[in-house]
């Protein structure tokens, strides 16, 4: 009966439109690989056990870049396993570490310390900015709908951050009820700040992003500065979309 609920829903999230922050081709064409310690459906976890990756540290107040080596073993999937079939992945580091994120790939992160924003919200408001500073700058996510939209039971909204004097749509949302004390996104979703702050060390701002667009699906998003484009704040390099079930 799990699998069955769990391929229903997943067959919803398809037909409804409610997909993954990018496309399997957009992430295809991402140089970076991320993963996040804990124990995920086997096909979402694309590290192998035994390589090194970098590890996003938190120690003594402020975070680190560590290369670790990473344990991966095969163990029971709680939705799609009968016993004794072991089809789900769990993601480890040893010597007690417990990593926020694990990435891979990205030339750009060398080992060390980081500098990390002050966030004043992680979880975002459907109504209100979510509020960052970092090296005396505020930056801000908002999901902002046009006034166009206002009265209407849905409307497509975007997500803008901005700061430094400029501003980016990172991705847009369905939101049911714009411009009213009601608004949230249509989907369920929770999108949240994981993590902001210098990763690639060029003396601005990169997130760790949880894009996600449904409740039933995270998308935590590694968005770096020094790849974004003229114009730009960041640009998207790794994703590690996981489902519920």
């Amino acid at each position: 009966m799990k699998l069955n609920l769990c391929v229903l829903l997943l067959l919803f999230v398809m037909l409804t439109g409610f997909v993954a922050v990018v496309s399997a081709i957009e992430e295809e064409k991402m140089s970076g690989r991320m993963v996040l310690p804990g124990s995920w459906h086997g096909s979402e976890v694309v590290a192998k056990d035994g390589e090194r990756w970098m590890a996003l540290v938190e120690d003594q107040g402020g975070f680190d870049l560590r290369e670790v080596v990473i344990a991966v073993e095969f163990v029971e999937d709680a939705v799609l396993d009968t016993p004794p079939a072991k089809t789900g992945k769990k993601v480890s580091v040893a010597d007690g570490v417990e990593p926020l994120a694990l990435l891979r790939n990205l030339p750009r992160l060398e080992p060390g310390r980081v500098k990390t924003s002050d966030i004043l919200d992680r979880k975002f408001n459907a109504g209100k900015p979510t509020g960052l500073y970092f090296e005396g700058m505020m930056f801000e996510l908002e999901l902002k709908c046009d006034e166009a939209d206002y009265g209407k039971e849905l409307a497509d909204c975007p997500m803008l951050l901005s700061g430094d004097g400029r501003q980016q749509e990172l991705r847009s949302y369905p939101v049911s009820r714009p411009g009213t004390v009601d608004q949230s996104i249509a989907s369920e979703a929770f999108p949240q700040v994981f993590w902001a702050g210098d990763l690639d060390r060029d003396g601005r701002l990169d997130f760790i992003l949880d894009l996600t667009d449904h409740y039933n699906v995270s998308a935590p998003t590694l968005l770096l500065s020094s790849p974004a484009k003229e114009g730009e704040l960041v640009a998207p390099v790794a994703v590690f979309r996981t489902t519920g079930c």
